[in-house]
């Protein structure tokens, strides 16, 4: 049985525009606009041709070296450019999370035992900052001595924290 004409043209037309890259929309203009970058910043940055970065800022899908230059240039993975750059920032953090999972993974027990020291110092850190800041607020009113002897209960605090061996 022979097959149907239509189904060896359309097996033509893919031949014919195999190399064209299939349209899809992206963020190039904010990507560069969030890095402060204009057409010709990217052009010479890429060493592209005008016309090209200005088809990409009209909506035109760069080629895949594109991309990898592009997304190079911006410091993120080519899948960001598909990504508005304000809404990035999750996917980075789930590589970051996903990232500190394989590192935790490779550890001894010790070294998490180490880890969480360090975290428990960074938590306890944290609240005598904010303590340290609720105290500035309320030494403002105070007169000199007073800041002195706030001063020296944040220093004894530290120093429970961090005794000397």
């Amino acid at each position: 049985m022979r097959k149907p004409q239509y189904i060896e043209v359309m097996a033509q037309i893919v031949k014919i525009h195999a190399s064209k890259q299939p349209r899809r929309p992206h963020f190039i203009k904010e990507w560069a606009a969030k890095r402060r970058l204009s057409q010709a910043d990217l052009a010479r940055e890429l060493d592209a041709d005008k016309s090209i970065v200005s088809r990409w800022f009209a909506g035109a899908t760069p080629g895949v070296e594109w991309q990898a230059k592009l997304a190079a240039l911006f410091s993120v993975e080519p899948d960001s450019l598909f990504r508005h750059p304000d809404d990035d920032w999750l996917h980075a953090l789930f590589l970051k999370r996903k990232a500190l999972k394989e590192l935790l993974v490779q550890r001894t027990e010790p070294e998490l035992d180490r880890i969480r020291q360090v975290a428990e110092t960074n938590r306890l850190l944290n609240i005598i900052a904010n303590q340290l800041d609720a105290t500035r607020q309320e030494v403002r009113t105070l007169n000199g001595s007073a800041w002195f002897i706030a001063l020296a209960l944040i220093v004894l605090c530290i120093a429970t924290i961090f005794p000397k061996h």
